[in-house]
């Protein structure tokens, strides 16, 4: 019985001395990294628009309802082909962009508040500050 026996030995890694470091795995599948980043960022994206959905049909279905509110009972149901009217749909297009941009304000404040690389002055360090 013949083996075959290299120099290799116990302490020899079997895989390389970095073969599954982060640096060895960007190194040798750049194009592999840069699609599974893509592919997060559709995933998010899309879970993301799939989330605003049941919103957007809530906010359609209040517009349609005052549109048609003198032809239809407050409790009955409208066909929806019939809220798909240019004035609903402007309207729905108008407070849905107004609540994204408000989103967008919010969250752009919020995280610069947080950042703690931004220094905090009193009144009296601000002149000190090059930037104000």
């Amino acid at each position: 019985m013949d083996t075959h026996h290299t120099s290799l030995g116990e302490a020899t890694p079997l895989l390389g001395s970095n073969s599954g470091s982060p640096e060895s795995i960007r190194q040798n599948h750049p194009k592999r990294a840069v699609a599974l980043v893509s592919l997060l960022i559709l995933l998010l994206a899309g879970s993301g628009s799939l989330c605003s959905l049941p919103q957007t049909r809530l906010v359609e279905d209040v517009l349609c309802h005052r549109y048609y509110q003198d032809s239809y009972d407050s409790g009955d149901p409208i066909d929806e082909r019939l809220c798909k009217n240019d004035i609903i749909q402007s309207d729905l297009a108008y407070i849905l962009g107004a609540y994204d941009t408000i989103e967008a304000v919010t969250g752009m404040f919020t995280s610069v508040s947080q950042d703690p690389k931004i220094p905090r002055h009193s009144d009296s360090q601000a002149k000190d500050f090059p930037y104000t």
